[in-house]
């Protein structure tokens, strides 16, 4: 656990307040009890609680807008920012089926939830599992700082926090960067030309962090490179069932409002 305080952390690298992390840990575990049931339970006030708890962790990997959202998504896995929205989307509708005594919505959201590779994540997060790093597969990443508007957008076969630390000691600006966006590649090379093409520019530049990323997001979900992923889920050992998603996924784009 990272004992910096939040502030000297660079964004999307905070570690969460030890009693948030023993939080939501009770959580998971109290959502992999529903799961791992048939039955629909009793709705207390706590179960909104710990669905809110798990919820929440896998829309901050979706939002990638808080302090700690990189440091979540180590811990679950590195699902992608699709993938991480279906499953927060689903996890709200369990909740709600839940409330509304709703046998067949509940059936509904638990299926997809199963099918999908939640109790995966889950586990990676309770440390009982851990979900394998695919050989030559590599990371592209965007940093950016804010007040700046500096972008630094690359690929690393390392871990992206060794490059951050990297780029951080190298570049002479008053705030250090933080991870924006992320992306797990199959082909980083490949990737990472991807990227050079989509942004006219490599290394480090000016822009909106706002702009580059949704630049980035559609170079990588078009590349087909992405893993982790909807399209991908063989990387994660399940299986592709591509009927369960009418819901939340149309013609290759996710729906997700929160």
């Amino acid at each position: 656990m990272n004992d910096l305080p939040v502030g000297m952390c660079a964004f999307g690298t905070a570690a969460p307040p030890v009693e948030t992390q023993r939080r939501r840990e009770a959580s998971c575990w109290r959502l992999l009890n529903i799961l791992n049931s048939f039955l629909l339970p009793d709705w207390r006030e706590e179960t909104f609680e710990f669905a809110n708890d798990v919820e929440g962790m896998f829309g901050c990997v979706a939002r990638r807008n808080s302090l700690d959202w990189f440091t979540i998504a180590g811990q679950l896995g590195y699902p992608s920012a699709r993938l991480a929205a279906t499953i927060a989307a689903e996890i709200r509708a369990l909740s709600a089926a839940i409330k509304d005594r709703d046998r067949d919505a509940f059936a509904d959201a638990r299926t997809v939830l199963l099918e999908l590779p939640t109790r995966r994540c889950v586990y990676a997060f309770l440390k009982r599992k851990r979900i394998a790093d695919e050989p030559k597969a590599g990371w592209i990443f965007m940093l950016a700082n804010a007040e700046s508007e500096l972008i630094s957008a690359g690929m690393t076969t390392r871990s992206v926090e060794h490059r951050l630390k990297e780029i951080n000691r190298a570049t002479d600006v008053g705030n250090t960067f933080g991870i924006y966006r992320c992306w797990r590649v199959s082909d980083p090379v490949r990737a990472e030309n991807i990227v050079i093409d989509a942004l006219s520019k490599s290394g480090c530049f000016q822009a909106p962090a706002s702009v580059a990323g949704k630049t980035l997001d559609a170079a990588i979900d078009d590349s087909g490179l992405e893993i982790r992923t909807l399209n991908a889920l063989g990387s994660l050992e399940e299986r592709h069932l591509w009927g369960i998603f009418p819901r939340h996924f149309h013609w290759g784009h996710l729906s997700y409002n929160r």
